[in-house]
């Protein structure tokens, strides 16, 4: 499902115009965004956390020549859904 479909369908089911929904959807976005970047994980209770994972900076090779090269150390955003969720989907 793409973002226009989602907001579609959340639209239908919330009887509220497609606009509408589009910026819910986004404020919602936003919000997990900031909540990240802020070093906050976000909890949706029944259904998954977003939070965010330090990766350490290590050595890496170029896959074309072979050198070594220096990777940085980064921040990376994670998903891990609940149980609830993965039980749905498994259906």
């Amino acid at each position: 499902m793409k973002k226009t479909e989602f907001i579609r369908v959340v639209a239908k089911k919330n009887k509220v115009t497609k606009a509408q929904a589009a910026e819910f959807i986004d404020s919602i976005f936003d919000t997990i965004a900031e909540s990240l970047s802020a070093g906050e994980s976000v909890t949706f209770r029944n259904f998954g956390v977003f939070e965010v994972v330090e990766k350490p900076a290590h050595k890496g090779r170029n896959p074309r020549t072979g050198a070594e090269i220096d990777v940085v150390a980064k921040r990376k955003p994670v998903f891990r859904a609940g149980s609830p969720l993965k039980k749905a989907v498994n259906k």
